[in-house]
């Protein structure tokens, strides 16, 4: 038996050896004439250099050689234009909610306004200037920050996908350096900065995009002006931010751009905060306080819509032993996504009953009256909803919709301690809200 097997086993070794000299054989056979060439199977200069390490014999196989060759690449569905300087250029604003993690300081908002250029299909670069302020926990001082930002971005759906200029959302990485000046009420440091992070970009307009950009900063030593001191040698950050940007130069014939798909809607419900202090000193019932929020919006795709509202609410937030219990106000806008489930699921059809997702920023200021002072600021925060819709008549939906709000603020710590001498809180608000909406009659 074994001799059997050792006999097999020389047969398949001889035929793998065959193989391979007679593939040797054919490499080294002469080429063809020009005359027996098939002219349609002539490789343009691209692909020659894409298969420059297919001819070369020397090395041997290797695979990494073929893995970011342009053939393995989805060809670009539109033409690159690289004319003026102008051209594939865009000025953007740019609003965010910026924390430090070290406790000493308060999150806090920033604006920027940049420069970007997009010199290929996949890169480009920006530059942008901004301010930002927010306060030290140790003494309430506010600290102020002036800053330029460098970015490289490249553009990851590009060059999977391939470049197309009507494409809805695109995803670049962005990295690079900066440099921030920040002063305050004694103190002042100048400071080297890094970002890292992804940028998700929409085209909403034919000459305007909105992007998210959620960074990961880290901000040199010298960044902590805190009285309160610190032991870290860098101050790692997190910037959420979000952008406005407009197109220069020549304007993209074939920008994304459906003429119809508005809506405006308005919903009210009740409100109240998601807190201990709540369930165990005031009660739900009594807590409770009015929402009412009012926007607009659009489909860009049937099962994707941006919606920009305005929100006003109140509830009591706090209660103590000798008083009656404390409101709190907060108002502001909202700017989220839609992500319609039911439609996304149905497609080809138009369902009367729906069910969406939304989530976005939201930005604003509060006020929470407190036993001997007023807590008050801005802040930059998250909200999410649930959203149940049903058509009741051509134009008109009835939806409900529960709602929950984060809101980052700095306090004191309790009562008894000075206002100045705070630490970093946050209001989980949450309301219920019934409404109407109404799809606006417009067309391109």
């Amino acid at each position: 038996m074994m001799i059997r097997l050792k006999f097999i086993y020389l047969f398949f070794a001889a035929g793998i050896l065959h193989l391979s000299v007679t593939a040797s054989a054919s490499s080294l056979s002469p080429a063809p004439s020009a005359s027996s060439v098939d002219t349609s199977s002539v490789k343009t200069g691209e692909n020659v250099v894409a298969d420059s390490a297919a001819v070369n014999k020397k090395k041997g196989f290797n695979a990494s050689a073929y893995s970011m060759q342009k053939r393995y690449r989805v060809k670009n569905a539109s033409q690159f234009v690289n004319g003026g300087f102008l051209n594939n250029s865009s000025l953007s604003l740019i609003g965010s909610g910026f924390r430090l993690t070290d406790p000493c300081y308060t999150s806090g908002p920033s604006l920027h306004l940049s420069f970007g250029k997009w010199f290929s299909p996949y890169h480009a670069v920006r530059a942008e200037a901004g301010v930002a302020f927010w306060e030290d926990n140790y003494d309430g001082a506010h600290v102020k920050e002036a800053s330029v930002k460098f970015s490289y971005l490249f553009n990851l759906s590009s060059y999977i996908w391939g470049y197309d200029t009507s494409r809805f959302c695109e995803i670049s990485t962005v990295v690079g350096p900066g440099y921030s000046y920040l002063w305050r009420s004694g103190a002042s440091a100048h400071c080297f900065t890094s970002h890292i992070g992804l940028n998700l970009n929409l085209r909403v307009f034919p000459d305007f995009d909105i992007f998210v950009e959620p960074l990961f900063e880290l901000y040199s030593h010298s960044s902590i002006l805190s009285y309160g001191g610190t032991w870290r040698r860098v101050a790692p950050g997190f910037n959420g931010r979000v952008g406005l940007s407009y197109k220069l130069g020549q304007k993209n014939p074939a920008a994304y751009f459906p003429g119809d798909g508005w809506f405006v809607y308005l919903t009210g419900g009740p409100n109240f905060q998601n807190s201990s202090v709540v369930y165990e000193r005031i009660g739900v019932s009594k807590a409770l306080g009015p929402h009412i929020n009012v926007g607009a919006g659009k489909w860009y795709k049937d099962f994707f819509a941006f919606r920009l509202s305005l929100y006003y609410s109140d509830c009591k937030w706090m209660k103590y032993l000798t008083s009656k219990s404390l409101p709190a106000y907060y108002a502001g806008a909202r700017l989220e996504g839609q992500f319609d489930v039911v439609k996304f699921i149905m497609q080809d059809r138009d369902p009367r009953v729906r069910a969406s997702v939304l989530f976005g920023p939201e930005a604003g200021m509060y006020i929470k009256k407190d036993m001997d002072f007023n807590v008050r600021g801005v802040y930059v925060g998250l909200t999410a909803a649930l959203q149940a819709s049903v058509r009741i008549a051509k134009g008109f939906s009835v939806i409900a919709e529960p709602r929950l709000s984060i809101v980052p603020y700095s306090a004191p710590t309790d009562n008894r301690t000075r206002p100045d001498n705070n630490r970093n809180y946050y209001d989980a608000l949450l309301n219920f809200n019934l409404g109407i909406q109404y799809d606006l009659p417009i067309a391109r």
